[in-house]
């Protein structure tokens, strides 16, 4: 079995039926995100906290649930056209994405880390947030919430159903 360097990452924006269009579009994609370790960020948030933007990029249900105390639910799935729509399965408007994450307080001078439940999630909003939006004081958390959640000492928060 042989097997074959990647020289030039791409990403391929929409469902397999749009890649497969004569005019499909691949954005080359430069260097790997920027990680983070669960205990950098433990120390981050517990000597500034509020210095951060946390955005947790799993469906509300997840959020609620448990999350790392100053997070932000964002799911991931806000930035895709949803089925149904035109271009379903593609990505939305950058500036309208732009313009939700500024009304939530992330601009492109606010440092950002993002997660989910295991780094797959997260991925999408890093790549919107750093390669479509241009915002380069991003990381991604990849150990996300499964590391958080079983690291003893580290605090947890859960979302209270609405009343």
């Amino acid at each position: 079995m042989k097997s074959k360097r990647i020289v030039t990452p791409v990403l391929l924006a929409g469902l397999l039926t749009l890649w497969a269009a004569p005019a499909f579009a691949a954005t080359a994609v430069e260097g790997l995100p920027t990680v983070v370790s669960p205990s950098v960020l433990a120390d981050r948030l517990a000597a500034a906290p509020g210095s951060i933007a946390l955005l947790d990029a799993r469906p509300a249900e997840a959020f609620n649930a448990g999350h790392i105390p100053g997070a932000k639910s964002r799911f991931w799935k806000k930035d895709i056209v949803p089925e149904g729509q035109p271009n379903a399965g593609s990505f939305r408007p950058e500036a309208d994405v732009k313009a939700e994450l500024e009304s939530a307080g992330v601009t492109a001078t606010t440092p950002v880390i993002v997660y989910c439940n295991t780094g797959q999630q997260a991925s999408e909003l890093f790549y919107t947030l750093r390669y479509r939006l241009g915002y380069s004081n991003v990381r991604l958390y990849n150990g996300s919430w499964l590391e958080w959640s079983i690291t003893p000492g580290l605090p947890k928060e859960a979302t209270p159903p609405p009343a």
